[in-house]
């Protein structure tokens, strides 16, 4: 599983880099093994240059357990999803332009006008409050959230998503940006589906396994119910 597990952390990486969802060092990618230890990407490389054997292992605290490479500072929000969720096996966060514009702007994505996008991702990507990057703060301003979200817009920082694999939490945030630049290259206003059809596709949402589980069903129900008292 580990050597699978560091295949596809790479070739995240590289996705990343190629669709220009990142620049410079930005991003990180993670894994939660099944040994309870997560394997992640090491601080100030460039995702396009990541090799397998400079993958660093952490344990749920941070604490780092292999590797020659040091933990990069955003491992906490990382670390904030794993202990909020028993389902989240990965974590993907990049700087995508569209969807970093809307986090610089501080600004939810509604997914209301595009059917597809709600039955993967729901009814609206939220945007936490502000925090400084790699503090505690910042882990803190995802736990609500993350516990009824596959996918975030973290204020100011770009779109952090989270699936079973890698790159099920890539595909998330690629559509995320998709979605996004469609948005933002629109010339007319978008019109959001009529709440009927929401609410059928949310509810096919639920029987294709995509609400999380325990407390944060209900925290999405309470985000879906706010989406849905602007429909008329």
């Amino acid at each position: 599983m580990e050597f699978e597990c560091k295949k596809e952390i790479i070739e995240v990486c590289r996705r990343l880099y190629l669709h220009n969802f990142i620049a410079n060092h930005d991003g990180n990618v993670s894994a939660l093994l099944s040994n309870d230890r997560i394997l992640a990407t090491p601080t100030a490389e460039s995702k396009w240059d990541i090799k397998d054997d400079w993958l660093i292992k952490v344990d749920r605290s941070g604490k780092l357990l292999s590797g020659v490479r040091k933990p990069f500072s955003e491992l906490k929000i990382h670390l904030a999803a794993y202990n909020s969720r028993p389902d989240i096996k990965a974590v993907v966060h990049a700087h995508p332009p569209y969807a970093m514009a809307l986090s610089c702007s501080q600004t939810p994505l509604s997914l209301l006008p595009f059917p597809e996008a709600i039955v993967s991702l729901g009814a609206e990507i939220r945007v936490t409050n502000f925090a400084i990057p790699g503090s505690q703060e910042s882990a803190d301003t995802i736990k609500d959230l993350i516990s009824g979200s596959d996918a975030l817009l973290l204020a100011n920082n770009g779109v952090m998503a989270i699936g079973a694999t890698p790159l099920q939490a890539y595909y998330r945030l690629e559509l995320v940006e998709h979605i996004a630049k469609i948005t933002a290259i629109s010339k007319r206003e978008l019109v959001p589906i009529p709440k009927w059809a929401v609410e059928n596709l949310l509810k096919k949402r639920g029987e294709l396994g995509f609400v999380s589980k325990g407390e944060g069903g209900f925290i999405a129900e309470k985000i879906v119910n706010e989406v849905l008292k602007r429909l008329h």
